[in-house]
């Protein structure tokens, strides 16, 4: 899956900045009802601290390549400073740090 937005590589880590345009940053698509108690451990994981952490949980229309259609999704985007963070030109996070 993908969505529109650039992905940037922050050290341990990857950040996306969403955004409509030409770009794409790839990902996996998972099921996971609102309401599930995994929603917590993500959000911490990815330390949204009720929005005020450097990431957010956002809505966002992501391309299924499993479907070949549109999907509604949410995805965790980066707030922080992204000035000097290498850009990931591709938007594979697994490709880059394989390479």
């Amino acid at each position: 899956a993908w969505i529109e937005g650039v992905m940037y590589d922050l050290g341990e880590f990857p950040g996306v900045v969403a955004h409509a345009g030409p770009n794409r940053a790839h990902g996996l698509l998972f099921t996971l009802p609102a309401g599930h108690p995994l929603w917590p451990a993500l959000d911490d994981y990815e330390d949204v601290r009720g929005g005020s952490g450097v990431f957010a949980l956002v809505a966002v229309p992501a391309w299924s390549c499993a479907s070949a259609s549109w999907v509604d999704a949410v995805t965790y985007v980066y707030r922080g400073r992204v000035d000097g963070a290498p850009r990931i030109e591709h938007g594979d996070w697994a490709a880059y740090r394989r390479a």
